[in-house]
């Protein structure tokens, strides 16, 4: 459905890569793009001031780094940049100099096979490795990785939170899990849920601590057809699901941005709802109507196969019904003209 509240999503700029980027994270000024093939692209975004929304921007490759395997996965942490790599495993990137990143260390083989997201805390990295479970690296050597702890984990490990001691794991068949990391040499898990329809397709997840109580934890969970669920996980119980939305696409992924939600619906575009940060009691929402029109794969900044597309949420406005479709409408002819 549609909500009378519209976020308006507005393309700034964009810029191709030679690879397949598939992620992306934002640091110091910087975007850095997962990007497949291609290792990993640091693009400086062009961006003017802040509180500019009136003029497009003109992003800029600033360097890239070859990186073993296929690079679906960053972080940034530091000077470096945390690189998962399915076959290749984790990359550990310098990037110091964005002009200049290099690789410092890496991590594969019979200890990483399978990487598909990296999570940084403190002195470890935490990996979900497909079909191998979670694994966790010390990274205190950014030349040496080693492995410090692992744990298998039913279903296929494809992406991760942290949040506080805890690793949410989502495992596509397998649900998602949560791995006590109070130890990280010695992961275990202790808790999870896969009931229907949270049982088959669980491709991304993103947790934060409350921020009314710090004993719960709240989680989001992109589950393919089944769209975006949240979820409460207070303190002795196992997750509480709290409430659904079958989206209009295949949910990919979750990033969670103040009172916003927002969720990469592959070929549907990117979608948004409202959440309740403070204690995640609420019964229902629905989607509110803000929609890139492309095949996004990771949220805000990057699309599947497509570079890197830097964007701005220009604020909440209200329209009929008729005046968001209206809305999308311009805005699909206003993103495609100058390309033309």
């Amino acid at each position: 459905m549609f909500s009378e509240d519209y976020i308006s999503f507005l393309l700034k700029g964009k810029i191709a890569t030679d690879g397949e980027a598939t992620d992306v994270y934002y640091d110091n000024g910087y975007v850095y793009v997962a990007d497949g093939s291609n290792g990993l692209v640091v693009i400086d975004p062009g961006l003017q001031d802040k509180d500019n929304t009136k003029y497009k921007v003109s992003p800029s490759i600033k360097g890239t780094c070859a990186v073993t395997g296929t690079a679906v996965k960053v972080v940034v942490s530091g000077n470096y940049a945390y690189v998962a790599a399915k076959d290749g495993g984790l990359s550990i990137v310098d990037i110091s100099d964005p002009a200049d990143p290099t690789v410092a260390g890496a991590i594969a083989g019979t200890d990483i096979s399978d990487a598909r997201s990296v999570r940084v805390s403190g002195n470890y990295a935490y990996v979900a490795d497909g079909a191998n479970g979670l694994k966790v690296v010390n990274i205190s050597d950014k030349s040496d990785p080693v492995l410090a702890g692992s744990t298998a984990l039913d279903g296929t490990a494809m992406d991760l939170s942290i949040a506080g001691t805890r690793a949410y794991v989502a495992a596509g068949s397998g649900g998602f899990h949560v791995v006590d990391i109070s130890d990280p040499t010695a992961p275990e898990r202790f808790s999870g849920y896969a009931q229907p329809p949270y049982d088959n397709d669980v491709k991304g997840i993103y947790a934060a601590i409350s921020d009314a109580d710090s004993s719960y934890t709240l989680i989001w969970v992109s589950a393919g057809e089944n769209g975006l669920a949240f979820f409460s996980h207070p303190p002795g119980v196992g997750p509480q699901y709290i409430a659904g939305a079958d989206s209009y696409g295949d949910a990919k992924q979750t990033a969670v941005f103040g009172d916003y939600a927002f969720i990469a619906d592959s070929a549907d575009g990117l979608l948004a709802t409202m959440v309740n940060t403070q204690s995640g009691q609420t019964d229902s929402w629905d989607w509110l109507s803000g929609v890139v029109p492309t095949n996004l794969h990771q949220v805000i900044y990057t699309s599947e196969g497509a570079g890197c597309m830097v964007e701005c949420i220009d604020g909440r406005e209200k329209h009929s019904v008729w005046g968001i479709f209206k809305n999308m409408f311009d805005k699909v002819q206003k993103l495609v003209e100058p390309w033309l």
